[in-house]
Parts: C-alpha cells; sequence; structure tokens
C-alpha cells in the first residue's frame, strides 16, 4: 500500500514504460515495401500517413505522462484475445488509484460531444459522425475483463462480487491528442460520455484526482503496479505475428483497383450524358419539338443506369412511342460510346 511505501522511505514518482514500442514498425515496413513496388497508389500514402500521425498522438501522450510526476506503468499496444474476439489497446496505464484503458485519437478538427452522446467531428464547415471512442474502448475493456475473470474464478472472488471490484478497479478513457483541436461536450450528455473523454493535457489532472479522492490505504505501492503491469504483459497481452505485406497488399490493392474501375465508369457516364443530352437538343431542333418530347431528365437518368442493349430494354427506359421515333439512334450513339 502506499503507506508502505512512505514508511520504507520510497518515493515513486516516474513512470515505467512497459513494452514500449510502436505496433505500427511492421506496418509500416510492409507499407513501404509495397509503396515501392506501387509508387502510384494513393491509398497506401494515405495508411502511412494515418499511421504515422497515431503514432505522434500516442507519442504526445507519453511525453504528458513523463512530466507528470506520478509514479505509474504504463503498457502500450496491448494485444487482448478471449475466444476469437481481440482487442488493440493503446494504453493501459497502471497507477496507484486506477488501471486505465485508453484510446488515443489524433483528429483533426473540433470534437463535438452532443446531448445524445454522439462524437462529431467539425472542420471547417463540413461535420462528420464517427463512430464512438468510449464505446470502442469499453469493448476492448470487456474483452479483457472476460479474461481477467478466468484468472480470479475462485469461490472467494464469487462471493466478494468480482465484478464490482474489476469495475471500480479500472476505467476507460479517450484521450484526444491533438492540442489544437477544441473538444465541445453537451453539460445534458452522459455521464459515461463526457467525463470519459478528455484532452492530453487534462490527462494528468485526471488521474491526479483519481488518486486523492481515493483512500490512501487502498493506493497500491510501486511492488504491486509493477506486479499487476507484469500479470498483464504476461497473461492477457497476445503477441501478434501477421504477415502485414499479405494482408496490405490484398486490401489497399484491391481497393485502389476498385477505385480507378469507379472512377472509370463515373467518368464513362458522365461523357454519356453530355452526349445524350446533345443528341437530345438536336433532335429536338431536327423535329421541331421541345426536348422532353425526345426524352425527359428521368428517361435519360433511366438510359444511364440501365445502358440498354437493343430496343426491348430501351423499352424498360422510354414511352414505346419514344423508342420507335428516336431508338434506333440512341442505341447507335450507346453502341459507339461503348
Amino acid at each position: 500500500m502506499g503507506i508502505l511505501d512512505s514508511i520504507l522511505g520510497e518515493k515513486f514518482t516516474s513512470i515505467v514504460p512497459f513494452n514500449y514500442g510502436h505496433n505500427s514498425e511492421k506496418r509500416l515496413q510492409a507499407l513501404n515495401k509495397l509503396q515501392e513496388e506501387y509508387p502510384n497508389n494513393t491509398l497506401i500514402s494515405k495508411e502511412i500517413e494515418k499511421i504515422k500521425k497515431g503514432d505522434r498522438g500516442e507519442d504526445e501522450l507519453l511525453y504528458e505522462l513523463q512530466i507528470s510526476n506520478i509514479g505509474m506503468y504504463v503498457l502500450h499496444d496491448v494485444n487482448v484475445e478471449y475466444n476469437g474476439l481481440t482487442a488493440q489497446i493503446d494504453y493501459i496505464l497502471v497507477t496507484p488509484a486506477k488501471n486505465y484503458f485508453i484510446e488515443c485519437k489524433n483528429w483533426d478538427g473540433n470534437i463535438i460531444v452532443n446531448e445524445r452522446g454522439e462524437v462529431i467531428i467539425e472542420k471547417y464547415k463540413y461535420r462528420r459522425s464517427v463512430e464512438s471512442p468510449i464505446r470502442q474502448a469499453e469493448r476492448h475493456k470487456e474483452i479483457f475483463k472476460k479474461i481477467w475473470l478466468t484468472h480470479h474464478n475462485s469461490f472467494i472472488d464469487k462471493v466478494f462480487a468480482r465484478d464490482q471490484k474489476f469495475e471500480n478497479w479500472n476505467r476507460t478513457l479517450v484521450v484526444l491528442t491533438n492540442h489544437n483541436s477544441l473538444l465541445k461536450i453537451n453539460p445534458r450528455a452522459p455521464k459515461e460520455i463526457k467525463y470519459n473523454i478528455l484532452k492530453s493535457e487534462n490527462l494528468v489532472d485526471q488521474i491526479k484526482f483519481d488518486i486523492n479522492r481515493t483512500d490512501k490505504d487502498l493506493l497500491s505501492s510501486k511492488k504491486e503496479m509493477q506486479a499487476d503491469a507484469e500479470a498483464i504483459y504476461k497473461n492477457y497481452n497476445t503477441f501478434v505475428d501477421k504477415d502485414y505485406y499479405q494482408e496490405y497488399k490484398a486490401k489497399l490493392i484491391k481497393e485502389d483497383n476498385t477505385s480507378k474501375t469507379e472512377e472509370k465508369i463515373v467518368a464513362d457516364t458522365s461523357d454519356l450524358k453530355e452526349k445524350l443530352i446533345k443528341f437530345r437538343k438536336n433532335r429536338a431542333i431536327e423535329k421541331r419539338v421541345p426536348a422532353y418530347y425526345i426524352f425527359t431528365n428521368e428517361e435519360l437518368d433511366n438510359i444511364l443506369a440501365n445502358n440498354p442493349k437493343d430496343i426491348e430494354e430501351l423499352k424498360r427506359c422510354l414511352p414505346a412511342i419514344k423508342v420507335k421515333v428516336h431508338g434506333e439512334e440512341i442505341l447507335k450513339l450507346l453502341q459507339n460510346n461503348g
């Protein structure tokens, strides 16, 4: 306990990085190799920048902890697995008062939490909602808890409310590491959301607050924290050995090819639309009728969506009389466009 530390004259005020190192290093190695093979693949470049940005955010959080003057053990990139359920936890902080399951977010733009607890990123004039990072962090903690329960399965554990003990001792936090972002939380937002999302510069204050409101006799000593950290590393952490090169190659190259195909389809459709509009205008002048007598905008969209190959298919897009008068010319234009 903390009192024992005082008796022994021990003052533990620094952090101990436990297994610190970026899990992303192997990912970046794989992506850099892929980038050499596919230099024009923009998705690879975006994924590299995304990972580097995440690493910068996590390093920023570590810096805040290093200057906190609080003794704790810091586990980074903890991977847990239970019956097929997996989670990658950015940080687990083993402190005198609690263990914190940290989800880092290095988002650009201002972060808004509305009264329903929904998280919205606001950048310039645009807004987009994102999956609640708190719920994401809670799911990770729940997987960890399932493993924890298997290690605390004795009769005494069950009698003394082990579930409540776990919840009292372990807490999830979402930490926003971009100093340029503003965090706006609606006062009526759900408690489990608004009290568990904060900026990195406020993390140390939260830890100190939890320590100060915990009975001094219940605070963990350095020896106890070290034992907890070692137990997590040994009994909970799953060592991941993935072939990231093959994983990214299968994913990003496929997505890039799909994107290029979709772009080509959009470009082809746009070009065909212009040709059909020009045909409609010239045909209307030739027949001395309004343009919609040739086909309406809705009928134009039907032609583009269905790309008819013969008269029968064209009849599904246009009224029979229009097909009779203009069908052959329309089909000829469609065939020439292909």
